[in-house]
């Protein structure tokens, strides 16, 4: 019996797991380890630094200005002006173009001439390459604005034609207008046709005005908004115009302009005088009919844009 005690006691000691003796790993074994696994650095400190005192705009003008490490000479108007490539590179794409080519590799050949360009517009934009700014005379702009586009600098071009749009005036409104055409200034057209439409009557009376173009009168002609004060207005500046033209002027171009005067709202003493009698028109039978057809569209309501008053007056 105490046999049979001492077996079955043995056996359980038997089926009883081994104990693992674990080892408890030393401080600089733990360190190796971590250092295994790869703990990730301090990111380094990032300290910014100013240097606002020193003014790069006024500093690469005296170089200019002192000719001190000038590659390029640009010859306008019978002055030469001297200058660095990297700085009219940075704000002239026609510049940079040039550069780029091997006609100026070497150095000593870097001499540029444009012509049809004054000194004086060149000098400004000089002064707005380097300084960022100048002092236009305001009779200069156009001229600036002209020799930024043939420069293609884009920047001041748009800059220009800002300032141009919030300074336009009678005189100017008809030049600043078909430049921003050309160069695709849609704030500036805007404003110079607005200042056209609104100062018609000062503006006809001006030199500039019979340099105006067929398409571009017609479509003041066209506007309801042209500021008048009668029809006879809009006709006698028409017939100076026409009168004006360093060629005699094409039957389709008088035609063309003709047929957007309302001369149904004229007196009719004022069409028996002045538009009955007037050669242009008696030589234009095109234009004689088309002026017979306006009076027939009032008399019978046609509603055209012949039979319907100007507005004399508009928010442009």
């Amino acid at each position: 019996m105490f046999s049979s005690d001492s077996s079955t006691s043995s056996s359980a000691s038997d089926t009883t797991a081994p104990t693992t003796n674990r080892e408890t790993p030393s401080p600089d074994k733990r360190q190796t380890q971590d250092d295994a696994v790869g703990t990730l650095p301090s990111p380094p400190r990032i300290h910014a630094i100013s240097n606002a005192g020193f003014d790069m705009r006024q500093k690469m003008t005296e170089l200019r200005r002192n000719e001190v490490l000038c590659d390029v000479w640009v010859e306008v108007g019978g002055i030469t002006f001297p200058a660095h490539r990297a700085v009219l590179a940075s704000s002239s794409d026609y510049m940079r173009a040039l550069f780029e080519g091997n006609r100026f590799a070497d150095s000593a050949e870097a001499h540029i001439q444009l012509q049809d360009m004054s000194a004086t517009a060149f000098e400004h934009i000089l002064n707005l390459v380097y300084l960022d700014k100048c002092r236009v005379e305001g009779s200069d702009l156009m001229d600036v604005l002209e020799a930024a586009s043939r420069l293609q600098c884009t920047g001041i071009i748009e800059e220009l034609g800002r300032h141009i749009a919030e300074n336009v005036g009678p005189d100017t409104c008809l030049n600043a207008w078909e430049s921003a055409e050309r160069m695709g200034l849609k704030t500036l057209e805007v404003a110079a046709k607005a200042k056209a439409l609104s100062s018609f009557d000062d503006m006809s009376k001006m030199d500039s005005f019979k340099d105006l173009s067929v398409d571009h009168l017609s479509e003041l002609l066209a506007d309801d908004c042209l500021a008048v004060e009668s029809e006879e207005e809009v006709y006698t500046a028409v017939i100076a115009w026409a009168r004006a033209q360093p060629q005699p002027i094409a039957a389709d171009d008088l035609e063309k302009v003709m047929t957007h005067v309302r001369f149904p709202f004229m007196s009719e003493q004022f069409i028996d005088q002045h538009v009955e009698t007037e050669q242009l028109l008696l030589d234009n039978l095109r234009v004689m009919v088309d002026i017979q057809r306006s009076f027939k569209e009032k008399l019978y309501g046609a509603r055209t844009k012949r039979t319907v008053p100007r507005k004399m007056r508009c928010d442009v």
